[in-house]
């Protein structure tokens, strides 16, 4: 897209041509300091979003604001001017009148401004497919990219922590070795070594007041059958969203169904994802 040209979006957003800014005074020199319109192109050049083939650039101005006073604006003009020059689209979303009752606070075309820059960054969100794994990449350490960065392999027991029964092992055996592994829970195979269950201590529980004592009852008569699987890629928020308020552990299994891992709700929780 060219500057200039072009539908309105709205009769509120208004494409814009250069020669539609305003004239005005050359801003006063600043011994010693670069120039601030300089600065941001600098910096804009550098991060590598502000240069030709970086895709379409778009200035967002208020030019009632600009046309009331060019003078006051001096200097923020000269350097809407030479981003201007620098654009491919130039969207104007100024507002007729502020909010504020004496019309002086920036109230309206704030929210003119954040309205538009928001729908401009979600459509390109969209357009670009950008995962939440896009975000950690550049927030490594915000909220959302700290989410991102946890997978259920980075937090899962392994090896001999994860607890394994067969189904025909007695439920003494069971309890053994969900006191031995301290996960609340076990999983169950069968003869071949896939998974068919798994006993938890909600289970327990349960089959103790339905049937008395279990101590000689097989696994396969107290586990519960085709329990929830989470990849071993998926993120450990997921696998937190899974869990809540249904279960505390969930089992992750390789390619022939066999348990690899088991993900703890307290093992999410301690990596402070949340």
């Amino acid at each position: 897209m060219g500057l200039g040209g072009g539908p309105s979006w709205r009769d509120d957003y208004e494409w814009v041509r250069l020669a539609d800014l305003p004239d005005i005074p050359p801003p006063a020199p600043r011994t010693g300091r670069q120039p601030l319109a300089e600065a941001v192109l600098a910096w804009l050049q550098r991060e590598g979003v502000w240069t030709a083939g970086a895709g379409c650039r778009v200035l967002l101005v208020d030019l009632d604001n600009l046309r009331a006073d060019p003078v006051r604006w001096r200097d923020r003009m000269a350097m809407i001017v030479a981003l201007a020059r620098q654009a491919d689209v130039i969207l104007d979303v100024g507002v007729s009148e502020e909010a504020c009752p004496m019309n002086l606070a920036p109230t309206s075309s704030t929210t003119a401004a954040l309205a538009m820059g928001d729908a401009l960054a979600m459509a390109l969100l969209d357009v670009r497919g950008l995962r939440a794994e896009d975000y950690a990449a550049l927030h490594p350490r915000g909220a959302l990219g700290w989410q991102s960065l946890f997978r259920v392999r980075d937090l899962m027991h392994v090896g001999d922590a994860v607890p394994v029964i067969t189904e025909t092992a007695t439920m003494k055996e069971a309890i053994e070795e969900m006191s031995a592994k301290r996960l609340g829970m076990t999983t169950v195979v069968d003869g071949a070594g896939r998974l068919v269950g798994v006993i938890t201590d909600g289970d327990l529980r349960r089959q103790q007041l339905a049937h008395g004592s279990l101590l000689d009852r097989r696994a396969s008569d107290c586990m519960t059958a085709d329990p929830k699987c989470v990849g071993v890629d998926d993120l450990a928020t997921r696998a937190l969203a899974l869990m809540e308020g249904v279960m505390t552990s969930l089992v992750i299994t390789d390619e022939g169904g066999r348990p690899a891992g088991v993900i703890h709700i307290h093992d999410i929780l301690r990596a402070k994802i949340l």
